[in-house]
């Protein structure tokens, strides 16, 4: 037997979703994100978990090393160089790219640290970055909105709010 769940980028739901798996007793949490993996973790912490959707789980301390887990946490790092993500972008926009507009889920961990790596490469670019942070769908929208004169292209972080259930 499986259950699927959607938290449809709420926090809310996904504690309350892995704590439903926790009380069901689960084999094993797919998790999408590094919020997910943190509240699985928490909430269950003898189930193993298998995640997807995060780009930095050895910075975030979600796994001691890349080739091997210890803490019944594994996965696949979706973490594309961010000097190839720019050098791609700057490729496929015609117009010199002076100011990006970066847009994060607010209190995502894995977004701090792609905030942190884009502003290091857009500096040596020469590009500046302007923060972007949402909390929900109607914000990322009425964020883009406001933004679009003042940015030369947008940059959505990888988070299921901006790729999956959030992306307009």
């Amino acid at each position: 037997e499986f259950k699927i769940e959607d938290a449809g980028g709420s926090v809310k739901a996904q504690d309350r979703i892995v704590r439903d798996f926790a009380t069901w007793k689960a084999d094993v949490i797919y998790a999408l994100t590094a919020q997910g993996v943190k509240i699985a973790q928490s909430a269950a912490p003898d189930v193993p978990i298998v995640f997807s959707g995060v780009a930095y789980p050895l910075e975030l301390g979600l796994v001691e090393r890349l080739e091997f887990s210890s803490n019944q946490t594994v996965g696949i790092r979706s973490y594309v160089p961010i000097e190839e993500q720019m050098a791609f972008l700057m490729r496929i926009v015609p117009a010199e790219i002076r100011r990006i507009g970066v847009c994060l889920r607010s209190g995502d961990p894995d977004s701090r640290l792609f905030l942190e790596d884009i502003r290091a490469i857009a500096v040596k670019q020469g590009t500046d970055v302007v923060r972007l942070e949402v909390t929900d769908v109607s914000g990322l929208s009425r964020s883009l909105a406001d933004a679009a004169s003042n940015v030369d292209a947008f940059y959505l972080s990888c988070d299921d709010l901006m790729q999956g259930t959030g992306a307009p």
